[in-house]
């Protein structure tokens, strides 16, 4: 078994002042988007063994085995409150731990003097002069549950222990350690090969040059395991990674990296931050039918990019994509190759859709659209100088068919500026809190039900979204009455401050208790764009 002082893994590509960086971006417990380690209480973990570790000459993390141990440590139904206060004593503790038995010193010493590995099963049965096959068979016992198997190799057990003078209280000790863990224990050579992936996926996240890769990967697995698409997004983001929108000539059917030196890059934000972009595809985007998108890629792939959206008409049959997901496209920025803003297309579209149908009943060859192209913008007159939407109806429509926020743009800022002023969290973040937490959140109000109480007082139910994620809250009765005006505040659409109470309810997840509201103003144009997730989840209520 390797000890605590293993040297470093070897992973080409990566130089050791990376992998330096990467073991201490693992203890801060910054592994968001890192599975097996982002769950609010392996973060917690790996920041306490940090805090440990301070003031001890034992560092909190360099080798795969000292990860591998904090991932069998943490192992659901092994891991316990007092096993990892004696862990943390005795591997950062100045006095050696006490041992039941010092024969046990070769193979708990390793682990700290806790039984961690289902190897150890084995080797402590070994001990008392069984085989290999008998020890892992006893194991095997423990492990499914097979009481009379397990009673009559207990009986062995303690034969062969007394054999070697140990003391009753000795071997009931090690019968108890035995039984508590066996079932629930990782082999070492699984534990290290978790742990050599999550110290790769580290690696990855941390290297400007692999993290738009890193990020894509994750994206096209849904996003974080634990927090979500819209968690996965932001995170990215904050790691110099930004996302485009979708394009009917770009997107494909996965989230793609993009070249780092498109043009894009540089009217997105500040060319210094960012490290790679990648390119939404068009699957992600919710109204838009599998087989519209397969439609869409096999005519881009036989007839070649789309030169504009006339053509994009053109060339499909409406039978093949509707005027919602036509509008989906349009609002989502799908079109903005043609050099026209999102606010003039959809004010045109149902005339470049009526010419579409005109010249494929001609037949007309795409190549002569050109004329057509620029006559319609003059013939249209002030329909095409509409100037775009403003940031806040862009991203509003942007969380409402993909979820989460496309580019950073005055929405973020603003929302910046909330979460400054009122400390706010961002509600992936809240599975990370402790229960009946008092905090504040800001977000969209995406579902509403007002509804009386038993005693005919009125209260509020509501779903509150933001570009991580949503949560279900509640206003009771007496706070109900405190909003004064409750349907000027309360409205689908709304965005505001809610503070509360978190819950974390076991079979219905988390939920917040609001006392108090807090409107923002100037949100106009949020409200009017929220009006097309609200029209979407009307139209398909199993999104």
């Amino acid at each position: 078994m390797a000890t605590a002082g293993a040297a470093h893994p070897s992973r080409d590509g990566f130089s050791e002042e990376l992998k330096q960086g990467a073991w201490k971006l693992l203890a801060a417990g910054d592994t968001r988007c890192i599975s097996q380690v982002e769950t609010p209480g392996m973060q917690a973990l790996l920041r306490r063994v940090r805090d440990a570790a301070e003031g001890s000459p034992r560092p909190a993390l360099t080798s795969l085995e000292d990860l591998a141990q904090l991932l069998a440590l943490w192992r659901p139904r092994a891991y316990g409150k007092d096993r990892e206060q004696a862990y943390l004593t005795a591997r950062f503790g100045s006095q050696r731990p006490a041992l039941l038995h010092p024969s046990l010193a070769p193979i708990l010493l390793p682990t700290h003097n806790e039984l961690l590995y289902a190897d150890q099963v084995v080797q402590v049965l070994r001990l008392f002069g069984f085989t290999h096959a008998w020890a892992d068979r006893y194991r095997r016992a423990l492990a499914t549950g097979r009481r009379a198997e397990r009673y009559a190799m207990g009986h062995e057990l303690k034969d062969a222990a007394r054999l070697r003078r140990w003391s009753d209280e000795q071997i009931n000790a090690i019968l108890a350690l035995l039984q508590e863990h066996a079932g629930y224990l990782y082999a070492h050579g699984h534990a290290l090969a978790l742990a050599q992936h999550v110290f790769h996926q580290a690696c990855l996240k941390l290297d400007p040059a692999t993290a738009p890769t890193f990020f894509a990967e994750v994206l096209n697995n849904g996003g974080s395991a634990h927090y979500g698409l819209g968690a996965a997004v932001e995170e990215a983001r904050q790691w110099g990674v930004l996302l485009l929108p979708p394009c009917i000539n770009r997107s494909t059917d996965r989230y793609a990296v993009v070249d780092p030196d498109a043009f894009e890059l540089l009217t997105a934000g500040s060319a210094t931050s960012i490290s790679g972009a990648i390119r939404v595809p068009l699957t992600a985007i919710r109204g838009l039918g599998t087989q519209t998108v397969r439609h869409i890629l096999q005519m881009r792939a036989v007839f070649g990019p789309f030169t504009s959206l006339l053509d994009f008409l053109r060339r499909m049959e409406p039978q093949q994509i509707n005027r919602r997901e036509l509008q989906v496209l349009i609002r989502l920025g799908a079109f903005s190759f043609t050099g026209r803003s999102r606010a003039q297309l959809a004010l045109v579209e149902h005339i470049y859709a009526s010419a579409g149908e005109l010249l494929r009943a001609t037949d007309r060859d795409p190549a002569d659209l050109a004329h057509l192209e620029d006559e319609l913008p003059e013939l249209l007159g002030g329909h095409t100088t509409a100037v775009e939407w403003p940031p806040e109806r862009v991203a509003a429509d942007e969380l409402a068919h993909l979820g989460f926020y496309v580019v950073p743009n005055d929405v973020q800022q603003h929302a910046l500026r909330i979460a400054e002023e009122f400390s706010t969290l961002d509600i992936a973040a809240l599975a990370g809190q402790p229960h009946n937490t008092v905090l504040s959140i800001a977000g969209v109000i995406t579902a509403l039900r007002i509804r009386p109480t038993k005693k005919g007082e009125q209260m509020a139910w509501l779903t509150l979204t933001d570009g991580t994620g949503a949560i279900e809250c509640a206003i009771f009765p007496n706070a109900f009455a405190r909003l004064g005006q409750p349907t000027m505040v309360l409205r689908e659409g709304a965005f505001l401050v809610a503070t509360g109470k978190l819950a974390h309810e076991e079979t219905t997840g988390s939920k917040l208790w609001i006392d108090r509201v807090t409107t923002v103003g100037g949100v106009g144009a949020r409200q009017e764009a929220l009006r097309a997730a609200l029209e979407y989840r009307q139209a398909d209520p199993a999104a």
